[in-house]
């Protein structure tokens, strides 16, 4: 809203807020249409320094019974709860290309609360996870890679991924040839605790998947597919749902973002990149079932 916004007062409130009418143009203001009622409360921020003179709430919450302006004034600052969801759904999960399944309002809002409850949940975890850790909750995403860096620093090299760190790293610590200091074993040594940790966190989140998707007949028909398996299974059912409002496979692929982009016109076909533009997260297990399938197509499998 912007400060210098014109809300003339037109009815006061017992509260001490007050009615007024927000229009979306000078026009319709002088001509009094499409304007939408509102609610002002004015109120100041007393013994906070630097705060402005005057602050103003506009609501759609007219009523002053149900919504008195003191209770209001005081939980307006968990407007940034909301902002920081709106942040985590368009920059974060769906990297400003995600695209909504549903078809009606009313299912629009039950999947963008689904959203939200799946950021609360998620953050709520790492939350968690930092408390038990003593570190920052920004910072779990990063450990593998800074342990290595850290062994990196005191000439120690071991081979790229993950579980090529994980077979070598105490080795590393505990070979006396490296130019490892007390105190750089102790911490690392802490950092891999702390990497254990988050370990036994995922087998335990890993068996609840797995006992969940054994009682779910769509899981287990999901997981008959090669490539797929408990967390592919789990994340197709809770993403798409009712997979029947799909006409077909390819409806449900675009859908995913997993075919080119069109560009045709007088009888040519032009295809594009692939779109990418639905669930990214459904989208990668997918690809990576299927060149796990693809790569082990030949592989002789035991009778």
């Amino acid at each position: 809203m912007k400060s210098n916004l014109r809300l003339p007062r037109e009815e006061s409130l017992a509260d001490g807020s007050y009615l007024s009418t927000v229009y979306a143009n000078d026009s319709d203001r002088r001509r009094q249409r499409n304007g939408i009622r509102v609610r002002v409360i004015e109120y100041r921020l007393e013994g906070v320094p630097d705060a402005e003179p005057l602050y103003r709430l506009v609501t759609n919450l007219l009523d002053p019974a149900t919504a008195p302006a003191a209770q209001l004034e005081a939980l307006y600052h968990r407007r940034w709860k909301i902002e920081e969801m709106f942040d985590e759904i368009k920059t974060h999960l769906c990297d400003g290309k995600k695209v909504l399944r549903s078809k009606t309002p009313e299912l629009v809002r039950q999947e963008f609360y689904a959203l939200m409850l799946t950021h609360a949940a998620i953050r709520r975890l790492m939350y968690e996870a930092a408390q038990d850790s003593g570190q920052r909750p920004e910072d779990l995403s990063f450990l593998v890679n800074r342990l290595r860096a850290e062994l990196v620093e005191f000439g120690v090299f071991l081979p790229q991924g993950i579980d090529a760190l994980r077979a070598g790293f105490l080795d590393a610590l505990e070979d006396g040839a490296t130019e490892l200091n007390g105190i750089a074993r102790t911490a690392l040594l802490r950092g891999w605790e702390h990497w254990q940790a988050l370990d036994r966190e995922i087998a335990w989140f890993d068996g609840q998947i797995a006992a969940q998707v054994k009682h779910d007949p769509n899981a287990q028909r999901a997981m008959a597919i090669v490539g797929i398996g408990p967390l592919t299974a789990s994340a197709a059912i809770a993403t798409v749902g009712d997979a029947r409002q799909f006409r077909n496979g390819r409806q449900m692929a675009a859908w995913l973002g997993a075919v080119p982009k069109q560009a045709s016109t007088g009888g040519k076909t032009r295809l594009g990149h692939i779109t990418k533009q639905g669930n990214t997260y459904l989208r990668t297990l997918l690809f990576q079932g299927a060149r796990t399938a693809v790569t082990t197509a030949h592989t002789p499998t035991a009778l």
